[in-house]
């Protein structure tokens, strides 16, 4: 349930709280991936926000274009990504902070190939 005090709250199947996530701004709309393991949160006027079935905060996202356009949020059916629309789509990735952490050694690959030493001072990269 999306509450009009910067709140979502979740509930089980007979209504009961289950968790209240606090958000830093108005909540307008709400997806949950598709193994039901995350629930992705658009905000207004420019944040998504992408929290843990226990109510961890995952990930933060600010949305170059602020205001009113962005009004859907919605994941990929694989779970991969999360869209956020309205006139216009955006498309943010949902990955764990390991996989954001190797995504980011990949790209730094041929970087590390002519400095090494900086790779030695990475150690999520070896």
């Amino acid at each position: 349930m999306i509450g009009t005090d910067y709140t979502v709250n979740l509930l089980d199947f007979s209504g009961n709280l289950i968790r209240t996530i606090k958000l830093q701004q108005l909540p307008i709309n709400l997806a949950f991936s598709p193994d039901s393991q995350r629930i992705a949160i658009l905000g207004d006027p420019d944040e998504l926000s992408v929290w843990g079935a226990k109510g961890e905060l995952l990930a933060k996202y600010t949305i170059p274009e602020s205001g009113s356009e962005f009004k859907f949020v919605e994941f990929a059916p694989d779970g991969k990504s999360i869209a956020v629309g309205g006139r216009r789509v955006r498309i943010y990735p949902n990955q764990t902070l390991d996989e954001l952490i190797a995504t980011g050694c990949e790209w730094l690959e041929d970087y590390f190939t002519t400095y090494p030493e900086e790779k030695e001072k990475l150690p999520a990269c070896q």
